[in-house]
């Protein structure tokens, strides 16, 4: 018979502070995040959530699965940025760092780049030393060589295409605008892992259910599907998102179907409710003229 032993340190006084104590305490701790995230694929988890400011781009704290590793962002992390002539790409660049006896380090650094991270390709380990030909080059490179990491993975947070003279909004004026091409925070693209592979950004799934809850032409799959979107911690995944999809419109969604064009029939079965602009339409009062 096999016996599986859970044993946890006892802290009392008089008592000897051991190696193998602090080795339970450290195991556990890993060992709870990585068994409630094994099925995750590799992204954003919780948090993360961006915010502009005047001169700078703000992550907020969060949760994050590279490979097998969790990493948990315990403070803020900000970026500068400015216009430029192409697209822009908030990342986390994530590596190992083994020059210690008594540590491993794990460093997570927020970076603005101008190249796409490459997204259905396979992956590399952590800790894994980068073969010269798969080096990376150009801008994320530069960027890699003055903060002193090796990249072991990327994780997109956000795009923008912000103009000369133009103010980056984070802000959107109804469903549909997320999608905007210049001056507006794009996250639709966002890595975020969920079970079984990676899924939407939840702001995005949330404001659906949103939209579906409040919605007059709701019907009872609807709220079924809003309800969860609402109740899920973290990103929803991506399979429901697809059959309810495919329900809802009457067509075959592929099991291959991108973010973008997920985003694109929501977007659809917003447009198709209360006259075209689903819950976020503005009431206009009818203007009277009394004659007495």
């Amino acid at each position: 018979m096999n016996v599986l032993q859970n044993s946890y340190p006892r802290f009392v006084k008089n008592r000897i502070l051991k190696k193998e104590m602090l080795e339970a305490l450290r195991d556990y701790s890993f060992a709870c995040a990585q068994l409630e995230y094994q099925n995750y694929g590799q992204g954003i988890l919780c948090g993360c959530d961006v915010s502009v400011e005047e001169k700078q781009l703000v992550v907020g704290k969060g949760m994050i699965k590279c490979g097998s590793w969790i990493g948990v962002l315990t403070e803020e992390l900000a970026v500068p940025y400015g216009p430029a002539a192409q697209m822009q790409y908030l990342k986390l660049l994530v590596s190992e760092r083994e020059d210690s006896l008594d540590e491993v380090v794990y460093r997570i650094a927020l970076v603005l780049d101008t190249k796409e991270v490459s997204k259905g390709k396979k992956e590399r380990n952590l800790g894994q030393k980068e073969e010269n030909a798969e080096k990376k080059e150009g801008d994320a490179g530069q960027e890699e060589e003055n903060t002193g990491i090796n990249v072991g993975n990327e994780i997109e947070i956000c795009r923008f295409y912000l103009r000369d003279g133009a103010r980056l909004r984070g802000e959107y004026k109804d469903f549909a605008d997320r999608m905007t091409e210049y001056d507006t925070i794009n996250r639709i693209y966002a890595d975020w892992g969920a079970l079984r592979g990676q899924s939407l950004d939840p702001s995005i799934t949330g404001k659906f259910a949103e939209i579906l809850i409040k919605s007059r032409e709701s019907q009872a799959e609807d709220f079924s599907f809003a309800c969860l979107c609402l109740n899920q911690n973290g990103a929803v995944p991506r399979e429901i998102i697809r059959g309810y999809l495919a329900r809802k419109l009457g067509r075959q969604v592929a099991e291959d179907a991108g973010n973008q064009e997920l985003f694109q029939m929501m977007c659809q079965v917003v447009s198709g409710m209360d006259g075209g602009m689903g819950s976020e339409a503005v009431r206009r009062e009818r203007k009277r003229i009394w004659v007495e």
